[in-house]
């Protein structure tokens, strides 16, 4: 089952025990769609049932709606089930349909050259340090991903010179002493922290490795990391990994390196073809997006077979 599904099915199981609830204060008997639809017309608002009010009453409006064309009456237990399958059904529809980062029309569009690498700073960053007594000091441990994985003493001084962001935390949670930041893969936050220290970027046959990272110099506004994870994201983009690519852009929802890979395919197909690059494909939304483009210039190619 997807993370989606049991998202919602733990949804549709709170909403069965609250509207359960209610019905036990009001003393309804056994809660057939009927009267469960009748107490949401007594409920007023969210201020007595605990639940998402407008979820709620699409499910029970499903089945009762079922309930009338099998000629049957439904209990709420049989409510739930048949939502969670059409939900089931709205997710796997939802995953077939090609992104909408597609909708441009790669054929037809130029590329934007990559941002200039803007000179270090690290020298004035540190020099910073000197003179500012509001300054947060003390170290700070991360918990990063996952697998939870610490990484422990970082000067928060450093990060604060070197990343507004992490300045507005520290100055305004100065006793903080962990942070979770769980959407990210050790390795990723490792080499942006490296980053912040020493101002270079790793040097990694990784791509994914360096979308994860360009994804935490966005987050925690360090501009210089970004164009330099940009450039070294296009200078490695090769047949071999083009759609493996395309699909970590997909997935991380970075615009611009999607579009970056689905213009290297679409000019280096053949290549792509022969690198095994369709094999690589799971995605099956981007799978047809790229089939779109590819449908797409050859309507735009000359027609042949004209008579002279």
């Amino acid at each position: 089952m997807s993370a989606e599904c049991e998202v919602q099915h733990r949804a549709t199981h709170q909403i069965q025990a609250g509207i359960q609830g209610y019905a036990a204060r009001q003393e309804v008997g056994d809660l057939h769609i009927e009267n469960a639809l009748a107490t949401f017309d007594d409920v007023d608002g969210e201020k007595e049932l605990d639940v998402d009010r407008d979820l709620s009453k699409e499910m029970l409006l499903h089945a009762q709606e079922v309930a009338e064309q099998e000629s049957s009456s439904m209990t709420l237990q049989g409510a739930v089930r048949g939502f969670c399958s059409r939900q089931q059904v709205r997710q796997t529809k939802a995953g077939m349909a090609v992104p909408a980062a597609f909708a441009l029309d790669i054929c037809t569009v130029g590329m934007s050259q990559i941002e200039e690498i803007p000179p270090s700073t690290l020298g004035e960053d540190l020099e910073k340090m000197w003179g500012d007594a509001m300054l947060p000091d003390g170290k700070i441990a991360f918990v990063v991903g996952q697998e939870k994985e610490r990484i422990e003493n970082v000067a928060k001084n450093i990060l604060c010179v070197r990343s507004e962001v992490f300045s507005d935390i520290f100055r305004n949670q100065s006793e903080i002493t962990e942070m979770v930041i769980p959407n990210r893969t050790a390795a990723a936050f490792k080499a942006f922290i490296r980053y912040l220290l020493r101002d270079v970027l790793m040097a990694t046959a990784q791509a994914q490795l360096v979308v994860d990272v360009m994804m935490l110099a966005a987050e925690y506004q360090v501009p210089r990391l970004h164009a330099l994870c940009m450039q070294s994201l296009e200078k490695n983009l090769v047949a071999e990994n083009a759609t493996s690519l395309i699909e970590v852009a997909h997935d991380r929802d970075n615009e611009w390196l999607l579009q970056r890979c689905r213009k290297y395919i679409l000019d280096n197909c053949e290549a792509v073809v022969q690198a095994e690059g369709v094999e690589q494909l799971y995605d099956l939304g981007v799978t047809k997006g790229l089939l779109r483009d590819a449908l797409c210039r050859l309507s735009r190619m000359p027609q042949g077979g004209g008579s002279s």
